[in-house]
């Protein structure tokens, strides 16, 4: 997001920014088929064909992850909205700095999310086990 936050003049940005207007107004797999989009949009704004196919392959790989996310924790799309909401901002003002930190800060939040799926899914696995175990 760096490169595009240095490329991307502020126009640019407001049909992204209109996109996710509607967001609130879409059903939960729409609203995970807008945040997706997005991303690839911002991608594209660095006018690197490489990195935009790389951000098209990194989505195919997370986008299954990310639906993880949003189904245990309904809120979660909300979250996700606001961090790209945020990265707009900071792509349309050219704050290379902040499009990064931003861009960390979702990676670090689903990482987060997806590792207290993990461990409350072992929780339910060994509870599921130990009461397997009493009924023996």
């Amino acid at each position: 997001m760096r490169l595009a936050s240095q490329r991307t003049d502020p126009s640019e940005t407001q049909l992204i920014r209109k996109r996710m207007k509607r967001f609130e107004e879409l059903d939960d797999e729409r609203q995970r088929r807008l945040l997706d989009d997005v991303q690839i949009e911002l991608a594209a704004l660095s006018q690197s064909a490489r990195l935009t196919r790389e951000q098209m392959r990194l989505q195919a790989e997370l986008s299954p992850l990310l639906r993880l996310v949003a189904a245990t924790f309904p809120e979660d799309g909300k979250v996700q909205a606001s961090h790209l909401r945020a990265l707009i901002d900071a792509v349309e003002h050219g704050d290379a700095g902040g499009a990064v930190r931003v861009t960390e800060d979702m990676a670090s939040h689903v990482i987060e999310a997806l590792i207290r799926i993990q461990i409350e899914g072992d929780g339910h696995d060994a509870a599921a086990r130990s009461a397997e175990g009493i009924n023996e």
